[in-house]
């Protein structure tokens, strides 16, 4: 799947998160994972990338946030991602993990992974 633009972003803003989805999705790449969907939209929220580990049967739900000096996820957006997650979770086989992450992308590298312990099966 490619990288394209969801419309709801302008400009310089467009491209820089587009590379950062990019990065993170590189990064996982190198772990071993597969993209399987860049900007799914759910009922609950847009979910920025599913990545998937075949030999690990772990299924990834990523969140690619830049770095910056405020916070990461609003309350409302952690909320939205986390009804995606239940969602996420329900359709995928019980022998496969389903884990929440949050890539934090600086200087073309992810930075920081999150990792959110209740949000992981």
């Amino acid at each position: 799947m490619g990288f394209g633009s969801t419309g709801h972003q302008k400009g310089s803003t467009i491209l820089r998160g587009q590379n950062n989805e990019f990065v993170a999705a590189q990064f996982f790449a190198e772990k071993g994972y597969y993209l399987l969907r860049h900007h799914w939209l759910t009922p609950w929220a847009e979910v920025d990338l599913v990545m998937a580990h075949p030999s690990n049967n772990e299924v990834l739900i990523v969140e690619v946030k830049s770095r910056w000096g405020g916070r990461l996820l609003s309350a409302s957006q952690m909320a939205r991602l986390q009804r995606a997650f239940v969602a996420i979770r329900a359709r995928t086989p019980v022998n496969w993990d389903v884990c929440f992450r949050v890539a934090v992308v600086d200087r073309k590298r992810v930075a920081e992974l999150l990792e959110f312990a209740d949000l992981c099966r």
